[in-house]
């Protein structure tokens, strides 16, 4: 939430003496004496200044943030269309400090690839200015979130879970923040975090060993989000922990509501309550909170360092621990400290004590030495005993590895969602909540044993970083030359010192003895194996959300919709010999006005689809799930034969006609829905995202069909969502829509104007071509086109011609291999090739027949393969 600092009259001047005796930075002293009057206001825009001109191939359209030394400002980089965030330094205020900060803030963000940390694009300069091109992110600040949303306390521990994990991948990565702020963090539209302006960043040093960093003589950061060791006028005190704790005060203020130190009146104050006053606790301004959460966010705080969480890896673990609903390590020896605290302000008392407490010590020595030679022989049981419990710890360390490879494997036969699969998701959870328990164990062990590892070699710095070694060794060798300048020479030795504290962070480990090196490898590959667990515990159990909540869904909250549709199913001769009953996951949604058919919602695919008024349809949205079609039991000639004398060329006779396509033959088929439009690239990315770990996936801003599927993944997420890849029979009837011709238009190519997207006399654009284009044709279309953009056939179905070439679920076989009833699929004489149907964007007309066969292994995966997704309709 956002807390506004107060004003006051007059600054005290005792909080000037204060800070003069106290052992901070000069930069803050002459900052309380400059604003006497003032409270520091955070993030304030200077005063309007004139827009910089824009870098060459970036479009203005906002500006987003004004500071002293530049301007943050939306624009659209033209070559790629997608918004960026521009950073720019005006000329004004390109000081040298300020160009150092950006160089290095570029270097930072350049080797910082990670989810929740926004992304470099480009860098460059301007007209003088220097400026920096990121990932533009559409969201509010952490406080404005927060404020706006007031989530429950699970989703916001969720979402400093996330943070967590991104700090620690900067520090792993040699970087400290310094500066983590509300207003640093952005939450987009689905609720994920974003670190962003590394400006003050600087170079890290490993986990478990500090070492010092560039010293650069000025306080670095935002005073209300300061550690106690910012302060001090030592910068070699900065660690990861400093980051620490300001995730920990992030953490208080989202929680309690209000600032850590939301007492401070002034700069004085404030640096007052960073360096000698404890918070009050969260849990007294908010009780729901409750003791655990509040031990951790306390421990985050602690004015020393070390009695902080290490790293920022530790603080999310702890919360990882809280979400799972078992014992917090930041309560360990919380009350042993306290106790000491106690003791402390209590000296003189506790001296007396002391003193008594030796008396008695020294007349115990006498009895204390009877007892000598039992207690080395209860201290040689002990050993012997830790002894075993290692052992036992290697045992459960490769029995847990087994166990968790199978469970992860499990995992993803847990589909498709439905009542039947509520059973094996509670069990999996269970089995994996059992696991989860023993990560502790695991993690300790490698602590322990990483103590008798070797030093550092050269050779493994080398094997971990090659390309960073072999810089160091060529800014090395430059150094040594003498006709270099002076500012070269500082410009590669800054190199050189940053490439070096990158270097020092430890990626291998290797010991004397050959044992201790197989544990070091298995238990590492355990820890990632917890890490896979987390994300597909957080899968399953959406997966069990939404299979309790799947026929309510569906059936319950549509009883109205089902019942008009049966009624109206029933009227007609069509659906006569159908079992008519409701299908547990669809939602009907009505029939096509053109086509007279029932369209149907598939809900676990995504959200409802929207009614598009001006074309009278059902259409996806970027959001939205399958549009399934309802095609009822039919009898027709499937396959295609050249032309005869005297044959009627409107009964599939195809002058295109390849010697795979016949003979012609009637094929039965039962009632079956088939998918209105090719699945396209947002359904296929959000099953991806649910599948790994529950979440939801990014959209794309257009819903270009998937490409780049292989038959097997098809098959895997069509299984999963309860559906099916067509056979060849089902997909050309629907493809036909009625028509015997060669197209579902008709015989002439001419009639696939306005109805189909394939290789014509406008598809060139530079395109390497891999067949000649169809002549007299322009379907305004070089590449895939969004799903829907050309008319339908005479099912109502679109794009059954061209755009992809949709994936079937037979292998190759010829026309005289009897076929299945009901799904007509080829029983027997398959090849191991997958055939696929329907020609594509980069297919000429005699290709992209309703006959047309096509072949690709399984495996293959194509731009222009896509697939349109099945379901032959229950029965008895």
């Amino acid at each position: 939430m956002r807390v506004p600092w107060r004003r006051r009259e007059q600054s005290d001047d005792r909080e000037l003496e204060f800070l003069a005796g106290m052992n901070v930075h000069d930069s803050l002293v002459g900052l309380l004496q400059h604003h006497r009057h003032d409270l520091p206001v955070e993030d304030t825009d200077s005063v309007a200044q004139p827009l910089p001109p824009m870098p060459e191939g970036y479009v203005f359209q906002e500006v987003i943030r004004r500071g002293g030394q530049g301007l943050v400002v939306k624009a659209l980089q033209q070559s790629t269309q997608r918004p960026v965030a521009l950073k720019i330094i005006t000329e004004q205020g390109a000081s040298p400090q300020a160009v150092k900060r950006m160089e290095l803030e570029f270097e930072i963000i350049r080797m910082l690839e990670h989810p929740n940390i926004v992304r470099l694009y480009d860098s460059g300069q301007v007209a003088g200015a220097r400026f920096l091109a990121m990932e533009f992110i559409d969201g509010r600040h952490l406080d404005v979130w927060m404020e706006d949303e007031e989530p429950p306390l699970r989703r916001r521990v969720e979402l400093f879970r996330k943070l967590c994990r991104a700090v620690h991948f900067a520090h792993q990565r040699g970087v400290i923040h310094r500066d983590l702020k509300p207003s640093n963090i952005l939450i987009d539209g689905a609720g994920d975090p974003h670190i962003l302006d590394f400006g003050v960043a600087k170079p890290a040093f490993h986990a478990t060993r500090s070492r010092e960093l560039t010293q650069t003589g000025e306080f670095a950061g935002t005073l209300p989000y300061a550690s106690p060791e910012q302060l001090a006028d030592d910068p070699s005190l900065v660690d990861v922990r400093t980051d620490v704790h300001a995730l920990g005060l992030l953490l208080y203020e989202s929680f309690a509501g209000q600032r850590a130190w939301q007492g401070a009146a002034s700069i004085a104050g404030l640096v007052r309550a960073i360096t000698h006053t404890d918070p009050e606790p969260v849990v007294r301004i908010n009780p729901q909170v409750g003791r655990d959460l509040d031990a951790i966010i306390m421990c985050a705080l602690q004015k020393e360092p070390d009695r902080r969480f290490q790293s920022a890896e530790a603080l999310g673990r702890d919360l990882d621990r809280w979400l799972a609903g078992v014992a917090v390590e930041a309560r360990g020896d919380g009350r042993w400290y306290l106790l000491r605290k106690t003791l402390t302000r209590h000296r003189w008392a506790v001296g007396m004590i002391a003193l008594i407490l030796t008396v008695l010590t020294i007349a115990a020595t006498v009895s204390w030495s009877f007892w000598r030679q039992e207690q080395q022989e209860a201290d040689r049981a002990q050993r012997a005993e830790r002894e075993l419990t290692q052992a036992l710890d290697d045992v459960l360390q490769l029995s847990d590895t087994v166990k968790l490879r199978r469970l992860l494997a499990s995992h993803q036969g847990l589909w498709p969602v439905g009542p039947r699969l509520v059973d094996s998701c509670r069990e999996w959870l269970r089995d994996a909540r059992s696991l989860a328990r023993n990560e502790g164990v695991h993690a300790r062990s490698l602590r322990r044993l990483r103590i008798r590892a070797l030093p550092y070699s050269s050779a493994e710095r080398r094997l971990g970083y090659p390309n960073e070694v072999r810089r160091m060794e060529e800014l090395e060798a430059s150094l040594r030359t003498s006709d270099v300048s002076d500012e070269r020479r500082a410009s590669w030795s800054e190199e050189r010192e940053r490439l070096a504290l990158v270097t020092d962070l430890r990626l291998h480990w290797s010991y004397a003895d050959e044992r201790d090196q197989f544990f070091e490898e298995q238990l590492e590959e355990l820890i990632d194996l917890y890490v896979q667990l987390d994300d597909a515990m957080a899968s399953v159990t959406d997966r069990l959300r939404r299979s309790r909540t799947y026929r309510t869904r569906s059936l319950l909250n549509a009883r109205e919709a089902w019942d008009r549709c049966l009624r109206d199913l029933s009227r007609g001769g069509a659906f006569t010999e159908v079992s008519l009953r409701p299908v547990p996951g669809l939602v009907p949604l009505g029939r096509d006005e053109r086509s007279g058919l029932w369209n149907f919602w598939h809900v676990e695919s995504g959200a409802a689809p929207r009614w598009d008024e001006g074309q009278r349809r059902w259409r996806p949205g970027l959001a939205g799930g399958i549009i399934l079609v309802l095609l009822p039991p039919a009898s027709f000639h499937m396959g295609a034969s050249p032309p005869a004398e005297g044959a009627d060329e409107e009964h599939n006779v195809d002058r295109f006609a390849e010697v795979d396509v016949g003979p012609v033959h009637q094929v039965r088929l039962s009632a079956f829905f088939i998918s209105k439009y090719e699945l396209t690239e947002n359904q296929w990315r959000r099953f991806l995202a649910r599948e790994r770990d529950g979440s939801e996936a990014g959209e794309l801003a257009e819903n270009i069909p998937a490409g780049y599927v292989s038959w097997e993944e098809v098959s895997r997420v069509a299984r999963a969502l309860g559906l099916e890849v067509p056979t060849e029979a089902q997909w050309e009837h629907a493809a036909r829509g009625g028509s015997r011709a060669v197209f579902p238009t008709g015989s002439s190519v001419t009639s696939l104007r306005g109805f189909a997207n394939i290789l014509d006399e406008g598809s060139f654009s530079g395109r390497r071509l891999t067949s000649i284009p169809t002549a007299g044709l322009d379907d305004g279309r070089a590449d895939l086109a969004v799903v829907g953009s050309y008319a339908p056939n005479g099912f109502g179905l679109h794009d059954v011609i061209g755009n992809v070439s949709e994936w079937c679920r037979d292998g190759m076989a010829g026309y005289t291999c009897s076929v299945r009833p009901r799904d007509g699929l080829r029983a027997s004489g398959q090849s191991p090739v997958r055939v696929h149907r329907g020609g594509s964007f980069a297919l000429a007309a005699p290709f992209c027949t309703s006959a047309a066969r096509h072949y690709a292994a399984p495996e293959e995966r194509v731009r222009s393969l896509g697939v349109r997704l099945s379901l032959t309709y229950p029965h008895e």
